[in-house]
């Protein structure tokens, strides 16, 4: 019985320019709803569709709905939930690690392999041997991740070679440099208080902080962008009026975002910014605007899939990532930076047309398909199928779409030649999926004792 063929064309991008995020006015911040008493929350991370945040109190919760709604998976009383990252957690396996602390000299790990919904301590085998406080874990550019003995900041950057941290202390912090991610050293001390850095698509750094005026409130800066982390310098006031702290750092979708906290308890310190220099307030949605809201005193933010989340001392709040294609020529898809950003690849390789994993597949095609850009895998691939209907057998192509790629069209065509110059009809079938993904099957509208061989040619366009 002859089967279907199928040939896959991957279409040149003529721009690998990614769709900027809109200004703050074309975004508003809401509250997460969460089904557990306790705030205060430190940290929040994002892996494989899934954010999870940890709190104060020993609570972990996650979201699988962009931030909107989280759900208590671990709770465990008296202890601290310091950092939460998603990468490799050894051996290949992808998922969350969480560090906690309880008392001064007790510290803990716990680890996810299935999306966040359970965790088990596995302190003995990340401890073993090894003394020292662990409350920071290193996520490397190929998504390693490597528990932390001893100091360090609130952030932690990887260039590829070292890892960069940096500690505030009253008005000066310090530079800390690691080689593996596990021990990190003094490399320079700084005459101003930062507390936060990320390093940028473009290989820079941008760290953020606050300004103590003598006799007056704390103020938050940001620095210039630098190319070395232990240089920067020259702080400046990120908006006039505004008192209090930032913490967190982060770029996503074309934009830098910055949280912290008010010291007045007047406004909310969550910012963004296009180049570093010039900030401007988001907004909150007018339902969680009355104080005290959820975004007064903000910690720890992070992007992913098609959202933002925040999380501090009142709660956790979340928006959308809204995009604007300015340049009707530029080509690739409006989530795809904060997609690519999801998966444990080195920065080289996250462009539109790389293909990290080698497996034919460029990233952007991955992208379109719902794929993983980072493991070479044949089960999302799409396959030629041959269903029987009214006892007939209709030759059919199955493949996997991710709802959220905007931007990009698959488009498949049927012929019953090559080049394909004998085009077949078909019927589409649809069936949602979880994780974000919908199962399109395509079959041809005639069955295979009319068509003969059929050939499938999928392709992934922009429109």
């Amino acid at each position: 019985m002859p089967r279907p063929h199928l040939t896959l064309s991957l279409v040149p991008i003529l721009s690998a320019l990614l769709i900027p995020a809109k200004a703050p006015a074309d975004r508003l911040w809401n509250a997460s709803t969460m089904d557990v008493p306790r705030r205060s929350f430190n940290v929040v991370a994002y892996g494989d569709g899934v954010f999870a945040a940890g709190n104060g109190f020993g609570d972990i919760v996650t979201s699988t709905n962009g931030g909107a709604n989280f759900a208590s998976r671990l709770f465990v009383q008296g202890r601290d939930v310091t950092d939460i990252q998603y990468g490799d957690t050894g051996g290949g396996q992808m998922g969350f690690l969480a560090t906690m602390r309880s008392g001064f000299n007790n510290y803990f790990v716990y680890r996810s392999l299935d999306r966040g919904q359970t965790w088990t301590e596995e302190s003995a085998a990340y401890f073993a041997g090894a003394s020292g406080a662990a409350t920071k874990i290193s996520v490397a550019q190929d998504g390693t991740l490597t528990v932390v003995r001893g100091a360090a900041g609130r952030t932690i950057a990887h260039d590829g070679t070292h890892y960069y941290s940096i500690q505030r202390g009253e008005g000066s912090s310090t530079v800390l440099r690691s080689g593996n991610g596990r021990h990190f050293t003094l490399l320079a001390e700084r005459p101003f208080e930062a507390d936060a850095l990320v390093r940028t698509s473009a290989g820079r750094y941008l760290v953020v902080g606050i300004q103590r005026p003598l006799d007056s409130p704390r103020i938050p800066v940001a620095f210039p962008l630098v190319d070395d982390p232990a240089t920067y310098a020259d702080p400046f006031i990120v908006m006039a009026g505004t008192t209090g702290y930032l913490s967190s750092v982060i770029e996503a979708a074309g934009r830098f975002f910055a949280v912290g906290g008010s010291d007045n308890f007047t406004h909310h310190n969550l910012f963004s910014s296009a180049d570093g220099l010039t900030w401007e307030r988001e907004l909150l949605h007018p339902d969680i605007a009355a104080l005290p809201f959820p975004a007064l005193d903000l910690g720890s933010i992070v992007a992913g899939g098609q959202a933002i989340v925040a999380v501090g001392a009142y709660g956790i709040v979340h928006a959308e990532l809204s995009y604007e294609n300015a340049d009707p020529d530029a080509d690739p898809q409006p989530g795809f930076a904060t997609w690519i950003a999801s998966f444990p690849i080195p920065a080289g390789q996250r462009g539109p047309d790389h293909d990290p994993d080698g497996d034919g597949l460029p990233n952007r095609v991955e992208y379109a398909l719902g794929g993983n850009p980072a493991l070479a895998l044949t089960t999302d691939r799409p396959v030629p199928l041959l269903p029987m209907i009214d006892g007939q057998h209709y030759p059919a192509l199955q493949f996997t779409r991710l709802r959220a790629a905007l931007g990009v069209n698959v488009v498949v065509t049927a012929s019953t030649s090559i080049p394909l110059d004998a085009p077949v009809g078909t019927v589409e079938e649809v069936v949602a999926l979880d994780h974000g993904l919908d199962q399109v099957t395509l079959r041809a509208s005639r069955p295979l004792s009319e068509t003969g061989a059929l050939y499938f040619h999928l392709k992934v366009t922009v429109p």
